[in-house]
C-alpha cells in the first residue's frame, strides 16, 4: 500500500472497528440512531488519544448548538423545507461567523437530522446527543488501546516519511528550476502548501501528546522530552518547507525571463541547490542510519554577490525587478541553510532518544 503521513492500514482498521463496534452498541441498547454514532465513531478516530477527545469536544458543541437552533425553529415554525433553509442558514452563519470551522459540517449534519428522522422535537435532539456520546466513547476507548501499543512507532514512522517527502520535492523543484518549467513549479507551490498543512496537523498531534502525559502516565512508549524533540524536527520541516515554497514562487516568476539573468548568478543558485540538496540528503541519510552526530556542511554566505545584484540595479534600473528576484531567492536560500542547520542539530537529538 502506498505510504502516507498517517499509517494507511492502521487507520483503515481503527476506522472499520470504531464503525463496526459502534453500530454494534447503539442497536444493543436500543438507541434508535445508529447511524449518527457509527459517523461520530469514525471522525473521531485520530492518531492519538487526546486529539480523539478534542474532535469529540467539537461533535457535542456542534451538535448542541445545532439541535438547540434547529428545535426551537421546528417548535415555532413546524417542520418544513423553508424552516430547514432558515435553520442551516442561521447555523451555518453562526459557525462562520465564530470561526468554527471545525464545527460548521456537523453543526448542518445536525440540522438535516433533525428534518429528515422522524423523531419528536425534544425526543431527536436527546438521540442525537446520545449517539454522540456513543461514538466519541467507542472511538476514544480504540484510541486509547492502541495509544499504548503504538505512539512511539507512529511518531517515529511519520518523522522518516516527512523528511522523505520534503526531499523528494526539494529534487523535484530542482529539475523544474533548471528546466525552467513553468508548469511543473506551479504545481510544486502548491505541492508544497499541502505538506506545510500535514506537517502542522502532524505538530498539533505531538502537542496534544504533550498534554495527554499530564493526564497519563504512560503514552506508549514515549516521554514528554521525546516529543519536545520530535516537534523542534517537525517545526525545522516547516520552516525548509516555506523557504523552499518562496524560492519556487520567484523561481516560477523569472522562469519567462530566465535568459535575462546574468550566467554568473545562475550558476551560484545551482551551487545553492547543490549545497542544500547534499545537506538534506546528508541529514536524511543520518536519519535512516540512527546517527546521532552532527553531520552539516557549513557555508559562509558571501555577501559581495548581494552587493554586486544591488550595484546593477543601480546600473541597469530596466531589469531591476528581475535583478531583485535574484537577490530574493539568494537570501530565501541564506534563511533556508540556516533552518537546514537547525533541523541537522534536531535530528542529532532525535537519533539519541531512538538510541
Amino acid at each position: 500500500m502506498k505510504e502516507a503521513i498517517v499509517s494507511s492500514q492502521i487507520y483503515i482498521l481503527k476506522c472499520t472497528l470504531a464503525g463496526v463496534f459502534s453500530i454494534i452498541l447503539a442497536d444493543n441498547i436500543g438507541l434508535d440512531d445508529n447511524l449518527s454514532a457509527s459517523f461520530v465513531a469514525i471522525l473521531c478516530v485520530k492518531p492519538t488519544f487526546y486529539t480523539g477527545l478534542i474532535t469529540g469536544k467539537q461533535q457535542f458543541i456542534a451538535s448542541f448548538w445545532g439541535g438547540a437552533i434547529t428545535g426551537t425553529l421546528i417548535l415555532l415554525f413546524g417542520k418544513g423545507i423553508l424552516v430547514t433553509a432558515l435553520s442551516l442558514m442561521i447555523v451555518i452563519s453562526l459557525c462562520v461567523y465564530k470561526k468554527w470551522s471545525n464545527y460548521l459540517m456537523i453543526s448542518a449534519f445536525t440540522v438535516l437530522y433533525m428534518f429528515l428522522i422522524p423523531h419528536e422535537t425534544i425526543e431527536g435532539v436527546v438521540i442525537r446527543i446520545l449517539s454522540v456520546f456513543l461514538g466519541v466513547a467507542v472511538a476514544s476507548g480504540i484510541n486509547f488501546i492502541m495509544s499504548f501499543i503504538r505512539y512511539k512507532q507512529f511518531f517515529y514512522y511519520r518523522v522518516k516519511y516527512s523528511t522523505n517527502l520534503v526531499l523528494n520535492k526539494f529534487n523535484q523543484t530542482i529539475i523544474a528550476n533548471q528546466n525552467a518549467d513553468m508548469t511543473s513549479l506551479s504545481h510544486l507551490y502548491y505541492d508544497y502548501e499541502n505538506i506545510y498543512s500535514q506537517l502542522s496537523g502532524f505538530g498539533s498531534e505531538v502537542l496534544d501528546t504533550i498534554k495527554e502525559l499530564k493526564i497519563r502516565r504512560n503514552a506508549g512508549g514515549v516521554s514528554n522530552d521525546d516529543l519536545e524533540i520530535i516537534y523542534r524536527v517537525i517545526e525545522s520541516l516547516k520552516m525548509s518547507v516555506r523557504y523552499l515554497q518562496d524560492i519556487t514562487y520567484i523561481s516560477k516568476s523569472l522562469a519567462p525571463r530566465h535568459l535575462d539573468i546574468p550566467q554568473k548568478w545562475k550558476n551560484k543558485i545551482d551551487e545553492f541547490w547543490e549545497i542544500e540538496q547534499n545537506r538534506f540528503e546528508k541529514i536524511l541519510n543520518k536519519l535512516e542510519k540512527e546517527i546521532s552526530q552532527e553531520t552539516e556542511i557549513l557555508v559562509n554566505f558571501d555577501i559581495q554577490i548581494i552587493n554586486e545584484i544591488a550595484d546593477e540595479i543601480k546600473i541597469d534600473n530596466s531589469k531591476k525587478d528581475i535583478y531583485r528576484e535574484v537577490m530574493a531567492i539568494i537570501i530565501d536560500f541564506e534563511q533556508l541553510h540556516f533552518t537546514i542547520s537547525s533541523l541537522d542539530y534536531s535530528i542529532s537529538q532525535y537519533n539519541r532518544i531512538k538510541i
